[in-house]
């Protein structure tokens, strides 16, 4: 099950926004639906490969504006994600 924990809180009420809109349609695609789990899983990656490019866009601008020191590792991280979200 996915659910935004308090470890993932941020503090920031866009960035914490988009990361429950990133996980809430997750939680489906865990319980067995007989006919309807293929199209929900396919209706839930097509959300997250539009949606992350607008997160990353968002919580990259919000990082650099706050001079976060964290920011060059979740650059990595977020360019290797899409990638591979790109390749699934």
């Amino acid at each position: 099950r996915y659910e935004l924990t308090q470890d993932l809180l941020t503090g920031n009420q866009l960035i914490d926004s988009e990361h429950r809109q990133l996980l809430t349609p997750l939680t489906p695609c865990w319980t067995p639906v007989p006919r309807a789990g293929r199209t929900k899983i396919n209706e839930t990656v097509q959300f997250l490969n539009s949606y992350v490019s607008k997160h990353f866009r968002d919580e990259e601008q919000l990082q650099l504006q706050s001079k976060y020191p964290g920011y060059n590792a979740h650059h990595t991280f977020r360019r290797g994600y899409k990638r591979e979200l790109a390749a699934a």
